[in-house]
């Protein structure tokens, strides 16, 4: 499922011609948002699907950045051959650009987890929320109810579900806004973990972009801790005051982060470009040792993303290159592999 990033109202798909076969796929089929968008306002577009089967249900959801700019839900009963609307996960009044960055994560069985915003970090002071889907319902961390119904029209607004990190919280003499969130996986039990960025020191607000910092999130005794990871420096380019190299976890491994960075994270020196690093944890985050994934580079290694498949076997790829614009880069996409075979 894919669609053309805020330019139409068409979510995109083609079912592949056998299972596991990513060789050979269907006729691309399209599901047309418009009569939708035209209910709450015409000028909306669709773009970021999120694609997520539960065994449980036999049924498969996408949720897509839609109506309102909304977390909104597609929902399939065979396979992805045909799509109707769900409903709203969320809502919120509009700030800005959109309404909510969200990351998702699944067990694949009942339940589907996710990470969000309020708004875009340059329109908003974001904390960082977490709520999961399960049984057609929508909960806080702790399972309390928040919607009997995620497949009706009326989503939730962020501040019912459980606050991941606030708003200008805190972190030694540090003051952290705009968060964003980056990756969210599940581990070995099904409890959420990721990854988000903040600013630190933007004060007054919008004037200091330039020291942005990575946290590590994680369940915790059934409450949230969040963890300083890593200095990530300023945005990539000025037009985007919040675009960073960001990282990745290992979904396998809870301890392992990969991450982009201008700053070295073992001296706190800083680097010609942005370089790779692996950095592990032993204490679920409060600590990092580092080792360095690539070094002295002739151009930006940007956005790893972790890919594991179990018994230590683990692929991370990143795109090298230059980006001057979201939509604006030269690049090519690398990486290595790491572990066992």
């Amino acid at each position: 499922m894919y669609s053309r990033h805020n330019q139409d109202g068409f979510t995109y798909w083609r079912v592949s011609a056998s299972p596991h076969d990513a060789s050979n796929w269907g006729e691309e089929q399209t599901f047309d948002w418009t009569p939708y968008f035209k209910e709450v306002d015409p000028k909306n577009h669709v773009t970021y699907p999120n694609l997520f089967f539960l065994s449980a249900e036999n049924r498969t959801y996408d949720f897509s950045r839609a109506v309102n700019t909304d977390p909104t839900i597609l929902v399939s009963g065979d396979q992805g051959d045909t799509w109707s609307l769900g409903g709203k996960l969320l809502t919120e009044g509009r700030k800005g650009y959109v309404n909510g960055y969200t990351k998702y994560a699944s067990n694949g069985i009942d339940r589907i987890d996710f990470i969000t915003t309020d708004h875009h970090p340059r329109d908003y002071n974001n904390s960082i929320y977490h709520g999961y889907v399960r049984g057609g319902k929508l909960c806080r961390t702790d399972g309390t109810v928040v919607d009997e119904n995620v497949l009706d029209k009326d989503g939730q607004p962020q501040a019912k579900l459980t606050k991941v990190l606030a708003a200008s919280s805190v972190f030694g003499s540090d003051v952290m806004t705009h968060a964003w969130t980056v990756s969210l996986k599940l581990d070995r039990q099904g409890q959420p973990f990721g990854l988000i960025t903040a600013r630190a020191n933007d004060v007054p607000e919008n004037s200091n972009f330039s020291d942005h910092r990575l946290f590590y999130v994680r369940i915790d005794g059934g409450g949230w801790r969040v963890s300083q990871v890593a200095k990530l420096g300023p945005p990539l380019f000025p037009s985007e005051q919040d675009y960073t190299g960001l990282g990745d976890v290992d979904v396998f491994d809870p301890n392992v982060v990969y991450v982009s960075t201008p700053i070295d994270p073992r001296d706190g020196k800083a680097l010609k470009v942005h370089e790779i690093f692996k950095g592990t944890t032993a204490d679920a985050g409060k600590t990092w040792a580092w080792a360095a994934a690539t070094a002295d580079s002739a151009v930006d290694n940007l956005r790893p993303v972790v890919c594991s498949w179990g018994d230590g076997k683990r692929a991370v790829l990143w795109f090298r290159g230059e980006m001057r614009q979201s939509q604006h880069y030269k690049c090519e996409v690398v990486g290595f592999v790491d572990g066992k075979l």
